[in-house]
């Protein structure tokens, strides 16, 4: 075990401390290159200013890579530059976001992200093996988030009747007229379709498989991104600040933006918001070292100059802003890191910890899993696992990816076209082989 010393990013209320303890078992499972990029979340910026810097410029990363739309080979010469100049969590976040937001080469009239499959594609047929879909069939699915529905049912067991009514009144001033998807990119699709995790029997079998044995649990492959996006109705007079696409006749702007990556055994975890979010003001920011010019509210020149090299308006990205990011459940004096979005974490913006929260993604005996809380800090041994000769587990980890509550148990067999069962074959050998060369790059190298 390596303890890195802590280092304080100076948030705009509260000081935020990071430590982190960097467990090089549970590393093993991810490439070593990606390690790198792992390290550097890590780091912050040096005490002193440092805005004249320009961004790591993707296309220019692009140019250096052997596949350029491997996008943890971008990152890894990212997590390189960041090394080298001494950059913060905050630059490595910004680095994300525009390659992510930058427009597919599959679909120009789309973000990257908009390529990717959503949940609704893995988790919504539990009969049908899920494939990987073409840009033309991504839509926008209303996910209606997962954890606002979570919330009211942990607020039914455990608010009075007066909490649960403020709690109702708050959520249903941010949920007007909005609608929430959550994509995930390949390796992460390949994943649970290798694991059969897209259904709950799938599920279920791989908690038997470690119910009794006390290795590492299993895990996403390194590279693996999970995007959640949150959109409401906009104005056509105020659609020119926000980006937006037209869903069933109605123009939507994006008004908050998650990314979850697996560049760290536990993941890195970054959100932005719409400088207009009326109760953004509720949330505790931490301060964008590389985003936002120095005493202003404003975006960087080195932000405004990276949006226009990759093919972002300035216009319209320079209205988000990043809340913060996160890697540790606590801080160099154990105090619990708070990261939040007043959109996606509405209702419990004080008491938001992404890591915490998707830390109790689970799966048990039977389809149970641990019931959703908003809770912070460093997850409970007593949560997973009974403390006996042998310890025995009641519930598995399943990586952190939320979504995967979603599964649901098979009620017959797949009635899908025979075309689609023999895309998904294809597909399913496609991801297996994926996996295996992961599994091999990842392999830690012999001493």
């Amino acid at each position: 075990m390596l303890d890195l010393a802590p280092v304080t990013i100076v948030g705009r209320r509260p000081t935020v401390t990071r430590c982190q303890i960097f467990d090089f078992a549970a590393a093993r499972r991810i490439s070593p290159l990606l390690l790198i990029l792992g390290l550097a979340a890590m780091l912050v910026i040096p005490a002193a200013e440092i805005h004249a810097q320009t961004t790591i410029d993707i296309e220019e990363l692009v140019s250096e890579v052997k596949d350029p739309n491997d996008l943890a080979d971008v990152l890894r010469l990212s997590a390189e530059r960041l090394l080298t100049t001494g950059r913060g969590p905050a630059t490595l976040a910004w680095d994300m976001f525009i390659h992510v937001n930058s427009p597919a080469k599959a679909a120009p009239d789309r973000r990257e992200w908009e390529t990717w499959a959503d949940v609704e594609a893995v988790f919504g047929n539990p009969n049908c093996q899920p494939t990987w879909p073409t840009p033309e069939e991504v839509e926008v699915f209303d996910d209606q988030l997962l954890q606002q529905q979570m919330l009211r049912e942990f607020a039914s067991d455990n608010f009075s009747e007066r909490a649960q009514q403020q709690l109702e009144e708050e959520l249903d001033g941010v949920n007007d007229h909005m609608i929430s998807e959550v994509h995930l990119n390949r390796p992460a699709f390949n994943w649970l379709l290798v694991q059969e995790l897209w259904n709950l029997n799938g599920q279920e079998k791989l908690y038997d498989r470690y119910r009794n044995n006390r290795s590492a649990d299993p895990g996403f492959p390194g590279g693996s991104f999970f995007i959640k996006a949150a959109w409401q109705r906009v104005s056509e007079e105020d659609a020119s600040r926000y980006h937006t696409r037209m869903v069933d006749g109605q123009r939507l702007g994006l008004v908050a933006f998650h990314i979850m990556a697996k560049v760290l055994p536990q993941w890195f975890w970054a959100t932005w918001e719409h400088v207009d979010n009326p109760n953004r003001e509720l949330v505790t920011l931490q301060r964008d070292r590389y985003g936002i010019e120095a005493g202003t509210d404003q975006p960087s020149n080195a932000l405004l100059k990276s949006f226009k090299r990759n093919g972002l308006d300035p216009d319209i990205w320079s209205q988000y802003r990043l809340n913060g990011t996160q890697a540790t459940f606590v801080d160099g004096q154990g105090r619990p890191i708070i990261l939040a979005n007043s959109v996606i974490e509405a209702g419990m913006t004080a008491r938001s910890s992404c890591m915490t929260c998707h830390a109790r993604t689970t799966i048990g005996e039977n389809g149970d899993r641990l019931s959703f809380a908003p809770v912070v800090g460093s997850p409970r041994e007593s949560w997973f696992s009974i403390s006996s000769s042998p310890v025995s587990r009641i519930y598995l980890q399943l990586d952190f990816a939320a979504s995967q509550a979603r599964a649901k148990a098979p009620t017959g067999p797949c009635e899908a076209e025979e075309s689609t069962a023999e895309e998904a074959a294809t597909q399913e050998t496609t991801a297996q082989k994926s996996a295996e060369e992961s599994e091999s790059i990842s392999a830690p190298a012999s001493e």
